[in-house]
């Protein structure tokens, strides 16, 4: 299943590329994880309006999830500096 998808994808906010998917118990992709039960699904490779459901482009199965917090370092402070 590793690859890039086109999947059905709501958005509750504006979603950039890069942006994690998370799939919901039921099988939902959504922008951010509504309750305990989802998990990273992958990431958005295009672009959703806020209030919008869109087929769009997702790198599947990015990352082990046991380590999703490692996604956030850079996020939050950029790539290491070598």
């Amino acid at each position: 299943t590793e690859g890039i998808w086109r999947c059905e994808v709501v958005a509750q906010w504006n979603m950039i590329v890069g942006q994690i998917v998370f799939i919901t118990s039921a099988g939902v992709l959504v922008d951010w994880p509504p309750d305990d039960e989802c998990h990273i699904f992958g990431y958005a490779l295009q672009p959703i309006a806020a209030g919008e459901t869109e087929v769009i482009a997702v790198k599947v199965h990015w990352m082990d999830t046991g380590i999703w917090w490692w996604w956030f370092w850079f996020w939050e402070y950029g790539q290491p500096k070598f």
